[in-house]
C-alpha cells in the first residue's frame, strides 16, 4: 500500500528514513480504508447517480524496464477496462472518442488495454455494477519543456489548468452525448 521504489526500482525513501509500521498503519487507517469504504458505500447505494467511474493515474511516457512495455513510447491516453470485464466495449470507446476529441489526438494517441488493462480498483470494483474505466495520462502531456523546467522541477500552472479543462470537457462531452 505504501510505494517504497518507483517503477524504476529507485528507492522513494532515504535509507533509515522509511516509514514504520506504526505509521503505514496509521495511513492506512486514515486514507487507504475510507477511501474503500465510501467506494463500496457509494455502489450500495442506488440512489447516488453515479453511473460511471474513473480509475485516474499518470504514466510515464516511455515504458520502465519493470512494465508490460520497456523502453516503448506510450500513447497520450490510456483506457484499460480488463478487456471488457469492468465495463462494456461501446462505453469505453465512447470515452476514447471523447478524448480524442477534447485533447485533439488522433486514433493512436488514444490506446484501449495497452500498456494498461485496469488496476486494483477496476479489478476489485469494476462492472458491479458500475462500469469501471482505469485512465492514464502520459505525463509527457506536462513534464517536458516547454510545460516542465527541469531545474527548478516546476510545471506550468496554466499547462494543468488547460490539461484539466480538457479532462472536464472529455467528461462534458461524454454525458452530453448519452
Amino acid at each position: 500500500m505504501v510505494k517504497s521504489h518507483t517503477s524504476y526500482l529507485r528507492q522513494i525513501y532515504a535509507g533509515g528514513r522509511e516509514p514504520d509500521a506504526a505509521l503505514v498503519e496509521r495511513l492506512l487507517e486514515r486514507y487507504h480504508r475510507p477511501y474503500h469504504q465510501k467506494i463500496r458505500e457509494t455502489l450500495e447505494d442506488e440512489g447516488s447517480g453515479v453511473v460511471l467511474a474513473l480509475d485516474c493515474h499518470s504514466m510515464a511516457a516511455l515504458g520502465p524496464d519493470i512494465s508490460p512495455d520497456p523502453g516503448r513510447r506510450r500513447p497520450a491516453v490510456c483506457l484499460g477496462n480488463l478487456r471488457g470485464q469492468s465495463c462494456d466495449q461501446e462505453t469505453i470507446d465512447r470515452l476514447a472518442a471523447c478524448f480524442r476529441r477534447a485533447f485533439e489526438l488522433p486514433e493512436a494517441e488514444v490506446a484501449l488495454n495497452r500498456p494498461f488493462g485496469g488496476g486494483y480498483i477496476t479489478r476489485t470494483y469494476g462492472g458491479r455494477p458500475l462500469p469501471w474505466i482505469q485512465v492514464e495520462l502520459s505525463r509527457e502531456l506536462y513534464l517536458r519543456p516547454p510545460y516542465f523546467d527541469s531545474e527548478s522541477l516546476a510545471i506550468d500552472p496554466a499547462r494543468l489548468r488547460e490539461l484539466n479543462a480538457r479532462f472536464r470537457q472529455v467528461l462534458e462531452l461524454f454525458f452530453r452525448d448519452e
